[in-house]
């Protein structure tokens, strides 16, 4: 079960992070994409960073460092309505159509970079991107430990690199903190075509649980 405690613990951490300058024209994205209720996070997705935010602008600029609670409460709101942002839309390619109980129980969905940019991942320097990927990947990092998934899904070849670099990976079998999980890594799945998301569902597919 999620230790939500240390969750918001590091959330706090990542909000107050000035290591590189994204933070200076960036919007934070604490604790995930959604605060997830599954009381397993059997599956972890990890993309590379959350684009600017349409909605919930207000909420998230009341959050600090010393309360992240109104946009905790506001997203999570939102996924109970299943008002879900376009990026989910492309886990059914994953899931199948039952995809957002899937999001629902077994789910924790972040990223690697923790800023919110206005403009997409592949348009910034890649001095930007270079030093943003250093500064985050130790915050992931601890993320990984206190969720302790079974699965993690990487969409985007910059997550498979750093996956890459920074852990003991044999075949679809990875090492994490004294314990094994597996791990797929995929290029971004909204990008692949029908017939790679279709062989992206199949290698996925063995190692969901049952709904």
């Amino acid at each position: 079960m999620r230790n939500e405690k240390e969750l918001k613990k590091r959330a706090k951490e990542i909000i107050n992070c000035k290591k590189c300058t994204l933070y200076k024209y960036s919007e934070k994205s604490p604790l995930g994409r959604l605060p997830f209720e599954g009381k397993h996070d059997y599956i972890m997705i990890i993309g590379i960073n959350p684009t600017e935010l349409k909605e919930g602008k207000e909420e998230l600029k009341r959050t600090t460092y010393e309360n992240i609670k109104p946009y905790y409460d506001y997203m999570k709101k939102r996924f109970e309505k299943y008002k879900l942002p376009k990026y989910f839309s492309d886990f059914e390619h994953l899931f199948g159509k039952n995809y957002k109980l899937y999001l629902k129980k077994y789910v924790f969905c972040t990223e690697l970079v923790k800023c919110r940019t206005k403009v997409r991942w592949r348009e910034l320097d890649q001095d930007v991107q270079t030093k943003a990927i250093q500064s985050c990947g130790k915050y992931l990092k601890k993320q990984i430990e206190i969720v302790k998934p079974n699965l993690i899904i990487c969409n985007g070849n910059p997550v498979c690199k750093w996956f890459n670099n920074n852990y003991d990976i044999q075949g679809n079998k990875i090492q994490i903190a004294g314990t094994k999980a597996n791990i797929i890594r995929s290029s971004f799945i909204s990008y692949l075509n029908p017939t790679k998301k279709k062989e992206l569902q199949k290698e996925v597919k063995p190692f969901l649980p049952k709904l």
